[in-house]
């Protein structure tokens, strides 16, 4: 009894030594959510590849729930005896889904119109004016409506602000808070009409990869990351669109300084194959109304704590609309926040994909990643001075947004 309680004592003083000096480093390797899987045993679901191995244990906390929205918490312990960090549990149902790697052509209309820029004009006085700069207006506020009349288009909102020569009340988003800019518009020598002075965007178009499609909600994920403004760099706050079929004919090689690009065509009969009901960090989803340009085969999705350092492939589409599987490893995962899609550092392997793209190239964007027969993510963005290495999402935050 009194060998078992120096023992007892003796790995709690080694702990507590251990923490002292090591415990900043152990607590950046510890992400601050673990996510399981439905009626998983939680003493393994530790993804942290930290120093100490296996010393770190997880010990179950409040009750998790059984989907994201209702969350739990789980106490990482250091020798099962120091508490060191309180984390978030999430848990994902265990569903199979197929996985994607079709590329889809993406038309959607924005919430509202973007600012692009402001700019300014001659008036009938031969002076240079600019209302929208002058009112505070700025690159990448949302114009919802103009005197309480909604505005869904560039053209309308033209036509709202070239009627007469009064000052009109704009209600815009920045920053995701709504707020009223008061602005008076003037008439424009040139085009003959009342203006602002603003460029706007209502509609986004192009082309992307998809990742998964469930086939127990009939919803599908794409991209991996936010559809965003080239200009103002915004994530587009939407108000709907639709996914349609599209064909790859040709590829810009990417190389070291210069990203190559997947060039493809959105046909004028383009099918439509479902709607964007969501545009986030994480990227687009909705629901397929055709499913037949996809395969039949199920896959797995993997929680972050069984992804490891090594051998995977991704599923992609470089050329006309075949789907084919290309080698690839993880080289590192990279905890943190669930803010980002850069969760994981990649490395194309396959010799085709580098001698054809040279690795990761643009359109490629949701293409899944898959190891050990399971579905971990999508490929997110490419390194400019290394096109063979890029980074990848996990996937339970794609899965997220089509729960």
């Amino acid at each position: 009894m009194i060998k078992i309680l120096r023992k007892k004592l003796l790995t709690l003083f080694m702990g507590l030594c251990f923490y002292t000096a090591y415990g900043g480093v152990i607590c950046t390797y510890i992400p601050n959510s673990i996510v399981s899987i439905e009626g998983e045993d939680l003493s393994a679901r530790l993804f942290a590849p930290t120093p100490v191995g296996s010393a770190v244990t997880v010990i179950k906390g409040t009750q998790a729930g059984r989907r994201f929205a209702e969350n739990g918490e789980c106490t990482v312990k250091l020798c099962g005896i120091v508490p060191i960090k309180t984390v978030e549990l999430k848990t994902m149902p265990a569903v199979n889904v197929i996985p994607g790697g079709n590329v889809i052509g993406i038309n959607l209309f924005t919430r509202g119109v973007l600012v692009i820029s402001t700019d300014s004009f001659s008036g009938s006085d031969g002076r240079e004016y600019s209302p929208a700069l002058k009112s505070g207006i700025k690159p990448g506020d949302v114009i919802l409506s103009v005197d309480g009349n909604p505005v869904t288009s560039s053209d309308e909102l033209k036509k709202l602000v070239s009627g007469g020569n009064k000052a009109v009340t704009l209600k815009i988003i920045r920053d995701n808070e709504q707020m009223e800019v008061v602005t008076e518009p003037v008439y424009d020598s040139l085009s003959g009409s009342n203006k602002l002075g603003l460029w706007v965007r209502d509609s986004a178009a192009g082309i992307g990869t998809l990742t998964f499609y469930r086939t127990d909600n009939n919803k599908y994920a794409a991209l991996g990351h936010g559809l965003s403004d080239a200009n103002t760099g915004n994530i587009y706050k939407i108000s709907g669109g639709e996914i349609t079929t599209a064909t790859v004919i040709s590829v810009e090689k990417g190389k070291k300084g210069v990203p190559g690009e997947l060039h493809g065509i959105l046909p004028a009969n383009a099918e439509a194959l479902g709607n964007i009901l969501s545009n986030s960090e994480s990227g687009i989803s909705g629901n397929l109304n055709k499913t037949d340009f996809i395969g039949t085969d199920m896959c797995r999705l993997a929680p972050r704590s069984d992804i490891e350092c090594g051998e995977a492939y991704i599923l992609s589409c470089i050329d006309g609309s075949t789907v084919e599987r290309f080698s690839a490893e993880i080289q590192r995962i990279i905890p943190g926040g669930d803010s980002t899609a850069k969760d994981m550092l990649i490395r194309i392997t396959d010799k085709k994909l580098i001698e054809r793209t040279g690795g990761i190239v643009q359109g490629m964007s949701g293409s899944p990643i898959i190891q050990n027969g399971k579905l971990i993510g999508a490929v997110t963005h490419v390194l400019i001075n290394d096109p063979t290495r890029g980074y990848g999402i996990f996937i339970d935050k794609m899965f997220n947004e089509t729960d």
